[in-house]
């Protein structure tokens, strides 16, 4: 066993004193980060402090740009209303469109039967589940713009 003076001894004590009081505080810290409320000196709920995203915020919310998103203190006809439905109507649907999130169920059981399958000369299969959601899609939203190009007459179709 190797012999320790005084000095070095007292030296290693006071070091793993400082790494104690250092764990202690790292301790101390991480209580401190987390965000909780106080009710008569008992911690009824402990939430951890979200870490910052520059890409999401705390109320992610999809906006329509172009639409407002409350029409408070304004007063609305009833064809008024019937056109901002339609229009919210192709909006939806456009996005569902660009996005590619068709609203078909992941589970099989969930799903309707699909028709026997068709194919091109090329052995391409054209009636598969996406395909045939993609097209009602776009016949819904095409009968909408056609709605409202002749109810609203400086209505602009989408460019897509």
């Amino acid at each position: 066993m190797p012999h320790i003076s005084r000095k070095e001894a007292k030296s290693k004590a006071e070091i793993v004193e400082k790494i104690r009081k250092i764990a202690n505080d790292k301790d101390h810290d991480r209580e401190k980060s987390k965000v909780g409320k106080h009710v008569s000196d008992k911690k009824v709920e402990i939430q951890p402090r979200r870490r910052q995203s520059r890409w999401s915020t705390e109320y992610d919310r999809v906006l329509i740009p172009g639409l407002p998103v409350a029409l408070a203190g304004v007063e609305l006809t009833k064809e008024q209303q019937d056109l901002y439905i339609i229009q919210l109507k192709i909006e939806e649907i456009s996005l569902k469109l660009r996005t590619g999130n068709l609203g078909i169920p992941v589970k099989p059981e969930d799903r309707s039967p699909s028709p026997e399958p068709v194919y091109n000369t090329q052995g391409v299969r054209l009636n598969t589940r996406e395909i045939r959601v993609r097209q009602k899609l776009e016949e819904e939203r095409h009968d909408l713009v056609s709605v409202m190009t002749e109810k609203n007459s400086d209505y602009r179709p989408p460019p897509d």
